[in-house]
C-alpha cells in the first residue's frame, strides 16, 4: 500500500468543509484486501513490513485530523460552550416555571379526587372496600378526565362489586371467620377468582381435618377379645349350649333330662351356631 496514494484533502471553504474523507475511505477499504492474509514463519518479514505500512498510513490521517481540529474547529469548541451553557439557563428558567404550575395542577387534581371521595362515601357497598382502591389516580388525573366521565367509571367498578358480592353467597362458608377470610381475599384483590380460591382451600382443608378426626377416633375403639370357649357340661349328646351376645361368648354348664326331639332339636342348633362341645355323661331315665 503507497502511502501516497491515499492522501486526505480536509480544509475550510467559505462554503464549508472541504474532504475528501468518503472516497478516500473506500480506496483504502478496497487495498486493505492484500493484507488479509495468515502470518507464519515464512511472510512473517513481510507481515512485519506491511504492519509498519499500515501504522504510518494511520498516524499520517489522526496527525491531519487533529491538525485541522485545532487549527479550524478550536474556535467553534469555545462557541460551543457558550452556546450549551445558555441553553442550561433557559431550561432552569423553564423548569422553575414548570415547578410552580406542578404545583397548582396537583392542587387541582386533589381537589378533584376529594370531591369524588364526598360522593364515593355517600355510597353503601356491600364490601368494605377502599376508594384508594377503585380511583386510578393515573388516569383520573388526565385533564380529559372530568368529575362526570370519573364517576360513570367509578360507578361501573361499584357494580361489578355488588355482582360479586352476589355470587360470592353461592360458596360462601356458613363459618362467620370464614366468611370474614373470603371477603378480605376480595377486598385487597377486587377478583372474585381469588375469593373462590380462597372458598376452595377452606373446604378442602375442612375435608382434610374431617378424615383425620375419623381415622382418630377408628384407631381408638379397644379391640374386644373373645373369651376361651369352655364346653358346656349335658348329660346326653349335646353337652354344650353357647350363649349368643353381641361381642363375647359365654360358658354354662347345665343338665338335660328330655325326650328324643329335644335333643334331636338340640343337635340341629349345634350345627348352625357350632359351638365346642363335649359329652361328659350319657344315660337313660324312665
Amino acid at each position: 500500500m503507497e502511502e501516497q496514494r491515499y492522501e486526505l484533502d480536509l480544509r475550510m471553504s467559505e462554503n464549508g468543509i472541504v474532504s475528501n474523507a468518503e472516497a478516500l475511505q473506500k480506496m483504502i477499504s478496497e487495498g486493505l484486501k492484500s493484507y488479509n492474509y495468515i502470518v507464519d514463519e515464512t511472510n512473517k518479514e513481510a507481515a512485519t513490513k506491511d504492519r509498519t505500512k499500515l501504522n504510518n498510513l494511520e498516524a499520517k490521517l489522526k496527525e491531519k485530523r487533529s491538525s485541522f481540529e485545532k487549527n479550524e474547529l478550536g474556535q467553534w469548541a469555545e462557541t460551543k460552550k457558550i452556546i450549551m451553557d445558555t441553553e442550561k439557563m433557559i431550561k432552569a428558567a423553564s423548569n422553575n416555571l414548570k415547578d410552580g404550575i406542578d404545583i397548582i395542577d396537583e392542587k387541582e387534581k386533589l381537589s378533584k379526587m376529594e370531591h369524588i371521595r364526598e360522593m364515593f362515601n355517600a355510597v353503601t357497598l356491600p364490601l368494605p372496600i377502599r376508594f384508594e382502591q377503585l380511583y386510578d389516580r393515573k388516569d383520573y388525573d388526565r385533564k380529559a378526565m372530568t368529575e362526570k366521565k370519573i364517576m360513570e367509571s367509578m360507578q361501573t367498578k361499584i357494580d361489578k362489586i355488588v355482582e360479586d358480592s352476589k355470587m360470592m353467597q353461592l360458596f360462601m362458608p356458613t363459618d362467620p371467620v370464614e366468611q370474614e377470610q373470603i371477603k378480605q381475599v376480595y377486598c385487597e384483590t377486587l377478583m372474585i377468582g381469588m375469593a373462590k380460591q380462597k372458598a376452595d382451600e377452606l373446604a378442602k382443608l375442612h375435608k382434610a381435618v374431617a378424615a383425620k378426626n375419623e381415622k382418630e377416633q377408628q384407631e381408638a375403639v379397644p379391640e374386644v377379645k373373645t373369651a376361651p370357649q369352655v364346653p358346656v357340661s349335658v348329660s346326653n349328646e349335646v353337652t354344650e349350649v353357647p350363649k349368643q351376645t353381641a361381642e363375647m361368648k359365654e360358658r354354662i354348664v347345665v343338665e338335660f333330662i328330655a325326650t328324643r326331639p329335644f335333643y334331636d332339636a338340640m343337635n340341629q342348633l349345634v350345627a348352625q351356631y357350632k359351638p365346642s362341645c363335649k359329652v361328659l355323661e350319657r344315660g337313660e331315665q324312665r
